[in-house]
């Protein structure tokens, strides 16, 4: 309705869809359609944050105006990395999710992991979805491990510090990688998939455990990777960040504003 009202009566006023995360493929609305492009309720441009993203999003309407706009809420991708992770110990942090049922669902996973072998050198980080909170699913868990520490801070923050990370559902899943930081996706059968990772980027970093035996395996293949395929995680994660996270300049800002 908002884009019909201004492509009818302000037709000469320009209108950007500004598409500034990551989207699952089943969000149907963040892929538009040429019947919707052709009645005139779509925005006269849809931004995204990365070159990456224009052929998705251009799939079902190939003659949309697609630009590349600054990626504000993930600026921090292109700052200096002044924390790495702790060498004494793998580090895994779970991002939960806004679904409580997936979030409870991937922590009994994970519990179900840790009673079956020796976690010893293994930190186990938990970051809740801000509006969900942590309460709510510690009183859904049953025998909340003591290795599980919550933590507080930016996500940005303490994905540099981790090792691996593991979601059911997060937009976040695509800026760990861009840090070279390798991702599983824990689906819950009884619920949709939410993975929010294009296919075009290497599996090598990330995978979908549709299983315990999926989420066992993973876990150990990449607490056993070595220092060479670490390094090599990180030039994929550089070219990540150049696909999928343009810089927000001051230049990139003015230019999206359309003020040059």
């Amino acid at each position: 309705g908002w884009n019909a009202g201004f492509n009818k009566y302000y037709s000469n006023s320009p209108t950007i869809g500004y598409k500034g995360f990551h989207s699952i493929y089943q969000y149907l609305c963040a892929y538009p359609s040429e019947i919707e492009n052709r009645n005139c309720i779509l925005p006269s441009t849809i931004a995204v944050v990365g070159d990456g993203l224009v052929e998705s999003t251009k799939e079902f309407a190939s003659n949309l105006k697609i630009e590349i706009a600054p990626a504000f809420r993930f600026h921090n991708v292109w700052n200096e990395r002044t924390a790495k992770p702790n060498p004494h110990y793998f580090t895994i942090v779970v991002a939960l999710s806004i679904f409580q049922e997936d979030s409870i669902h991937l922590l009994n996973q994970l519990i179900k992991y840790m009673n079956s072998t020796i976690t010893k050198k293994m930190r186990i980080w938990v970051k809740a979805h801000p509006v969900l909170p942590i309460e709510k699913i510690k009183a859904q868990v049953k025998d909340w491990p003591n290795s599980f520490n919550i933590v507080y801070e930016d996500f940005s923050k303490i994905i540099i510090k981790t090792d691996l990370m593991i979601s059911s559902a997060s937009s976040t899943s695509v800026e760990a990688l861009a840090y070279g930081v390798p991702v599983l996706v824990v689906n819950n059968n009884s619920f949709f998939n939410y993975n929010t990772i294009p296919n075009e980027i290497p599996k090598v970093l990330w995978r979908v455990c549709q299983s315990l035996a999926d989420l066992e395996n993973a876990i150990d293949f990449y607490r056993d990777r070595s220092d060479e395929e670490i390094k090599e995680y990180k030039k994929i994660g550089l070219k990540i960040r150049k696909n999928y996270f343009s810089t927000v300049t001051k230049e990139s800002v003015r230019k999206f504003l359309l003020l040059d």
